[in-house]
């Protein structure tokens, strides 16, 4: 099962039980409990979680349009990123919000370097810029900011990428 399978179905069992029971590695072989729970006030019949290809999203299949979507740290690994950009605007409701979330970190393995929106040579645009222009098309732009992104290996060790 994939690493993203595991996340999906983490979140159906909080969407089905409002809670879930989980541990992290705290130290050495230490290990500690812990239980994520769901606000008593979100209604967790809103809201949808599945695995599929974000090349191919199919919104008849996905049973309609979302209120929200969530493009997290996939864009410079998909082999073409225009399709997944390219379908937002079907994939997202009138009114709904987009929230993408990129360290546009391109390599050719991933993405084509033809395929990248920008930081292609020193002269390209640089990702951000490409990106925000691309979207300006069909979405507005609400708000931006960075966030470190932090991989948590234990209770007091943590790897900023």
């Amino acid at each position: 099962q994939s690493t993203w399978a595991s996340f999906i179905d983490a979140a159906n069992a909080l969407k089905t039980r409002g809670e879930l029971s989980f541990s992290l590695l705290a130290e050495g072989a230490r290990v500690d409990s812990f239980v994520a729970r769901v606000d008593p006030a979100v209604d967790r019949s809103r809201v949808a979680f599945e695995v599929g290809d974000a090349t191919k999203l199919d919104v008849a299949a996905l049973g309609g349009a979302f209120d929200a979507v969530l493009v997290g740290n996939v864009l410079c690994r998909l082999p073409n990123p225009f399709l997944l950009l390219d379908a937002l605007p079907a994939v997202v409701a009138p009114g709904g919000l987009v929230f993408i979330s990129s360290p546009f970190s391109w390599l050719d393995r991933f993405t084509p370097r033809n395929l990248w929106f920008g930081s292609q040579t020193d002269a390209a645009p640089r990702s951000r810029d490409a990106l925000l222009r691309y979207m300006d098309t069909h979405f507005e732009l609400v708000s931006e900011g960075d966030a470190p992104f932090c991989i948590r290996e234990h209770a007091r060790k943590f790897e900023y990428v």
